[in-house]
């Protein structure tokens, strides 16, 4: 799973229902989707950004490299 806490970094929905209501949510609440939208944007760059990915490359680089 992410690491995220459902209404802030993401919206959840089990159901079609669930989810055309929390569209509309965003949909009618400007500083709602914002929010979301730079609470989402902040995650994705702290976890998947290259500055992010690149390090744990190298450990697991280095790891193998002393295996072999």
């Amino acid at each position: 799973g992410f690491d995220v806490q459902p209404g802030r970094e993401m919206m959840i929905a089990d159901t079609g229902s669930d989810f055309a209501g929390a569209v509309i949510e965003l949909l009618r609440s400007e500083g709602r989707r914002q929010q979301l939208g730079e609470r989402a944007f902040t995650f994705v760059s702290a976890t998947y950004a290259w500055k992010a990915i690149v390090p744990n490359l190298e450990q697991v680089y280095s790891r193998l490299k002393k295996q072999a």
